[in-house]
């Protein structure tokens, strides 16, 4: 059985403030047993991708790029 955190251990987990994970709660996955909150590693890797970025690259010179159909 995977071992629920609380928001102290969420947050250290995440490398967030405690303060960040309370004021997002009603965006973020989590798990409630009355007024506990609890976070599964379901729900830290859920927050994790919610918040990934992935930059996006430029076209090498010489390359063509895609234009959307109609902007040309």
């Amino acid at each position: 059985m995977a071992t629920l955190l609380d928001y102290a251990g969420a947050a250290d987990f995440l490398g967030l403030p405690e303060t960040w994970l309370r004021r997002n709660i009603r965006r973020i996955p989590h798990e409630k047993y009355g007024k506990y909150v609890k976070f599964g590693p379901e729900h830290l890797e859920a927050i994790r991708a919610m918040h990934e970025v992935i930059p996006a690259t430029r076209p090498a010179p010489g390359r063509a790029r895609l234009v959307p159909r109609g902007a040309r």
